[in-house]
């Protein structure tokens, strides 16, 4: 069965012209590595380091993640040493044993697990210390209030359903050899993705290497450890190099008819499964841009929970991403600058732009990508509660009030002072 939007068809096969403009915004880059700091929206989770239940009693035996993702196993709680305000703490050191350390500064963790529960490792610069976030309390929250709306928060696989996973879309994949027996396809296959092509085998590994790179850089944005697989088994990414070969597939075995023309496409389902379908055409970049941005849905689709964003979040995001990953396009710099340019014009998005459902027109997405980029320049981590929270049950708006304290008018007027257009109304 298919969930909520069935496909997201992101990136319509033109060639746009690229629109100059004073106020034109700089195309995204990379997010680089920032403080996990406790949020407001977060301390209803914590638990004290020396509380009842604490994975920092003495003696507690625990597993620690590092930021890196080298993890440490059997670890036993010695010493904790408190900051100044309860609950909070500076420095851990271990008991020693052989080949473990006795002693892990804090900055550099991220997880600590004690039997089935886990908890995060943030910093609080109001106590100048480190503080610990329940994840099965937030969980529970989290579950209650999406029960609610009819979503509920996605469980990890067991090892034996993420194989049968992707076997089943090995399994699809073979529908690729039957409906076209002349062309010569082959599996690449990674820690998180199986990529499926008939393109020559040399060109691979440069599209590769940008999934990967889309990869680390949602999970540094959304605050997934290092290391942790987010898909249901592997994300499944099947590439044509021919149009009509991509169009044949998607009709006869996706049973999708794309509306209009678009490169790739993605396909969520309601149990949490992806699978991303893409040609290649006639320019390296622009499909590279393409598969990132298709493939970003299907991490959008598979964090957290299945609620889902709504559209100028969920095509921003794609299109910064593409922007940041792929330098050799231009495509997200390109948008910016149209959609400003538009504004500038109409001092508007578009009147529908908010609207969580509202399809965006190609202009749009420009304005999109500016609007996250906007907010991640202002504070990262509060991006990263940004997403949480819509994707733990609250509305946009909600979510946007809680982390950053803005409301809908206030975050546009800060997209309208970052393209110098004052007064735009959505």
């Amino acid at each position: 069965m298919r969930d909520f939007p069935l496909q997201r068809i992101a990136w319509f096969l033109c060639v746009w012209s690229c629109c100059t403009s004073l106020h034109a915004q700089a195309r995204p880059g990379k997010l680089r590595p920032f403080p996990r700091s406790v949020l407001p929206l977060e301390r209803d989770y914590l638990i004290s380091a020396e509380a009842d239940g604490s994975p920092l009693a003495a003696g507690s035996k625990i597993n620690v993640r590092l930021s890196s993702g080298k993890q440490y196993d059997g670890l036993i709680v010695g010493d904790v040493q408190p900051g100044k305000d309860a609950g909070s703490f500076r420095s851990i050191t271990f008991e020693r044993q052989a080949g473990l350390p006795s002693k892990l500064q804090v900055s550099t963790m991220s997880l600590i697990q004690e039997g089935d529960r886990q908890f995060e490792v943030l910093s609080d610069p109001a106590s100048k210390a480190w503080v610990l976030l329940d994840q099965q309390k937030r969980d529970k929250v989290a579950a209650e209030r999406l029960s609610k709306k009819g979503r509920l928060l996605w469980t990890r696989p067991s090892a034996e359903d993420a194989a049968a996973a992707i076997e089943e879309s090995k399994a699809r994949f073979a529908k690729a050899n039957e409906l076209f027996p002349g062309s010569q396809f082959f599996l690449t296959e990674t820690a998180y993705f199986l990529f499926y092509t008939d393109m020559p085998r040399n060109q691979v590994a440069g599209y590769i290497a940008n999934l990967d790179a889309m990869y680390d850089q949602l999970c540094l944005m959304y605050g997934v450890p290092t290391g942790e697989n987010i898909w249901y088994g592997k994300c499944p990414v099947l590439v044509f190099q021919d149009q009509s070969m991509f169009l044949r597939f998607e009709d006869a075995v996706m049973g999708y008819v794309p509306a209009g023309p678009v490169q790739g496409l993605h396909h969520g389902f309601s149990d949490g499964k992806v699978f991303v379908t893409v040609y290649r055409g006639d320019d390296p970049a622009f499909f590279a841009a393409v598969l990132v941005h298709e493939t970003t849905h299907g991490f959008n689709h598979r964090f957290r929970s299945n609620s889902g964003l709504p559209n100028w979040v969920e095509e921003g995001i794609a299109d910064f991403v593409a922007g940041a990953v792929v330098t050799a396009s231009p495509e997200t710099g390109v948008r910016q600058r149209e959609a400003a340019d538009r504004v500038r014009v109409s001092r508007s998005l578009g009147g529908a732009f908010f609207q969580p459902d509202s399809p965006l027109q190609r202009w749009q997405y420009g304005a999109a990508s500016s609007l996250v980029s906007v907010l991640i320049q202002r504070d990262p981590n509060l991006f990263r509660a940004f997403l949480v929270a819509m994707k733990e049950g609250y509305t946009w708006e909600e979510a946007l009030d809680l982390t950053y304290g803005l409301k809908p008018e206030e975050l546009l007027q800060l997209y309208a002072r970052a393209i110098g257009v004052p007064g735009v109304q959505p």
